[in-house]
């Protein structure tokens, strides 16, 4: 009989390099977690009156697990607050040499179960 851990799949590390002028460098290191289409439609339903913009915001945050954002040079934790709160400015920037934002890129990745059966770490 199979056995799958229960730490399936392990969360993973990417790199993307943005097209921005508001990070310095113009780059973001993320750690995803993979979010099943359960998951997602659980978001949607907690939140079937809300505007589109909350379930994705929603989503987003449970996907990032992790990151490596600082003001300051002071690494700014990943809470569920700091997510919201950054998610606005995040998920609005261009991924270079990709026509994808970067809230639609986390996401996507998020609910592809193939990319956290491949490679370790990855960059975008």
């Amino acid at each position: 009989m199979p056995n799958i851990s229960d730490n399936f799949p392990e969360p993973k590390w990417i790199t993307y390099e943005l097209d921005t002028d508001i990070l310095e460098p113009p780059r973001i290191k993320l750690k995803i977690r993979f979010v099943n289409m359960q998951k997602i439609a659980d978001i949607i339903q907690r939140k079937a009156l809300s505007k589109a913009s909350e379930i994705l915001e929603e989503i987003w945050c449970s996907c990032v697990e992790q990151w490596d954002l600082c003001q300051n040079d002071v690494l700014i934790p990943c809470t569920d607050e700091n997510k919201r709160k950054f998610y606005g400015v995040l998920s609005n920037i261009l991924i270079k040499e990709r026509d994808d934002f970067l809230g639609t890129a986390v996401i996507t990745l998020a609910t592809d179960l193939n990319f956290f059966l491949k490679a370790k770490n990855t960059s975008h």
